[in-house]
């Protein structure tokens, strides 16, 4: 048996850059606009993260779901390990959240040329910063 689920699921862009890390992120104001949803190596407006950068987007308002993330080129063409913080506060987001009734803080693998897609919780912040996989995944 099947059953219609009547919830609708929306693309909701950030509002501003509240925080950037020293150095901080290339192009982070490419994070404030629509775009196609699709990894690309040309010329597509871009974020860049590098040597552990992040930096802290506001929502605007409390939402619950969770961020998809796009990685394009990198330099060694494999995965990259983001940190992703989810926080109802800057002060939540920019410190270590816990994760005793929904993931707030955590390490990911987003694919190269792909998209990750990460949390199911209430939010208007989120930190993003680049992460070490260490053992994450293998390569």
């Amino acid at each position: 048996m099947a059953v219609v689920d009547p919830r609708v699921r929306s693309l909701i862009m950030p509002t501003r850059v509240v925080w950037q890390s020293a150095p901080p992120p290339e192009g982070a104001e490419h994070l404030l606009s629509f775009h196609t949803g699709q990894a690309s190596l040309r010329g597509t407006p871009s974020c860049v993260l590098r040597n552990g950068a992040g930096l802290v987007l506001d929502f605007g308002r409390a939402w619950h779901g969770g961020v998809q993330m796009i990685v394009g080129d990198t330099a060694e063409r494999k995965a990259v390990g983001l940190r992703v913080r989810f926080g109802e506060s800057v002060a939540e987001a920019m410190g270590s959240p816990v994760n005793d009734h929904a993931i707030h803080d955590e390490v990911v693998a987003a694919p190269w040329l792909g998209l990750r897609e990460t949390g199911t919780t209430v939010f208007r912040f989120v930190r993003i910063d680049l992460h070490r996989l260490n053992n994450l995944i293998r390569q």
